[in-house]
Order: structure tokens, then sequence, then C-alpha cells
């Protein structure tokens, strides 16, 4: 089930050309090559925890609303379908995760990373189990208004790849990392530009400000960045 295609870059390639590249091809790494030897990889997550080490003021509009980004459309199953089922769909959708929903309400997530631990643990034969068993217990999001940087921020810290985005406490969309490296890399050369605006309303933004979690539901927990 490996790839043998592996797709190369060289140590003197930007950041932003390697994104580029990912997007490109539908991938979220890159093979660092040097002198016909590998010399490392390179990841969205190099290029987003670049986005919060290096952006420290940003023009507070639209632009960088998570609303903007997000997908409003969002891949569901309920906690009595089996694992196979959350599966298939993941497989169909080409996704990374499926949010696991009991009337409309978030109760769990599973991810990608899970369906690899059950081949691990249990070589597979849970297909037929309620993925209830198995999706994490409780599902992180932020409100709607929050911005791109704040939810990077949120997903560097807690080692995650997607959010699910609220209104209040009711879930109207979800962002992943995926989302965020292509938005940020479409608008970064707008960016230079919007800073230097003389309207541009530029806040300081800090890598170290607090996060703050409050579960609005039993297992719905909704981030703020201050």
């Amino acid at each position: 089930i490996m790839s043998s295609n592996l797709t190369t870059v060289d140590p003197s390639t930007t950041l932003v050309d390697a994104v580029a590249l990912m997007k490109s091809k539908g991938i979220r790494r890159l093979i660092v090559m040097s002198g016909g030897k590998m010399v490392g990889i390179v990841t969205q997550t190099n290029f987003t925890r670049a986005l919060a080490t290096y952006l420290t003021n940003y023009p507070m509009n639209e632009l960088f609303s998570v609303e903007k980004i997000m997908t409003k459309n969002i891949l569901t199953v309920s906690p009595k379908d089996t694992v196979a089922t959350g599966k298939q769909k993941m497989l169909k959708a080409n996704v990374g995760a499926i949010i696991i929903m009991d009337k409309k309400v978030p109760v769990g997530i599973f991810t990608e990373y899970d369906i690899v631990m059950q081949f691990y643990d249990q070589h597979g034969k849970l297909d037929m189990k309620d993925i209830s068993h198995y999706m994490r217990k409780y599902v992180r999001a932020m409100q709607k208004d929050a911005n791109i940087l704040e939810a990077n921020q949120l997903m560097l810290e807690k080692n995650m790849r997607r959010l699910l985005i609220v209104d209040k406490d009711k879930v109207v969309g979800i962002v992943t990392q995926t989302d965020i490296c292509r938005y940020m890399y479409a608008v970064l050369n707008q960016f230079k530009k919007l800073s230097e605006a003389k309207d541009a309303d530029l806040r300081r933004f800090s890598f170290r400000a607090e996060i703050h979690g409050e579960f609005v539901q039993d297992h719905l927990k909704v981030y703020s960045v201050k």
C-alpha cells in the first residue's frame, strides 16, 4: 500500500514553493534530497509553524476569517454505524476524518490515524464494530468569527489537523490544516500589500497567546485565543 512515486525537492526550495508543489500533487509532505541522498522531509506542518512564527502583524479583515475557508458540508456517520462504513465514506470523499453525530450533535471524531491504529492493534478485525467504540470522545472547535492564525495556533498546540467551526453551539463547518496551507499560500502575495495599506487595521498576534477551551456540549469543546 506504500507509494513508490515520491515527490522530492532540494534544500534551496522555499516553503511557499514547497506548498505550491504539495497543492498541485495533492500531498502533505515532500522528500528533501541533496547529492542524491535524502536529507529531510518538509510537511504542511512546517509551513503552518512558519506562519505562526513569522506573521506577527496582520490585517484583521474578512480575508482571515475561518468562515472564509471552512467546508460547510461535513462528512458524518451515526454512533451506530460500523467502522467499515466510516472508512468507506472517508475513502470515497478523500478526507482524513469523519464526525460522529447523534441527533445533529457531535459526539466524536474518527480519523485516518485511528484507522492505522485499528490495523496495528487488531489487524483490521474491527470493521463491523460500532464506530462509537473507537472514535475520540470529544471534538475541538472554534467560533466562526475566529481568524485563521488563531485556528492554526490551536492546531499546532494540540497537535491536530482539523477543527469544527461553530456558531455558538451549532456546528456550521470544518477547517483542516490543508485548508489553511492552501489559502495562506494564495493570499501571501496579497498579505504584504494589505499590511502596507494606510487604512489597514494591524493587530499584534503572539504565538504565545493563551488558549482557552470550554465545553458547550458534552463532547464539544470550543476554544478561543486571547
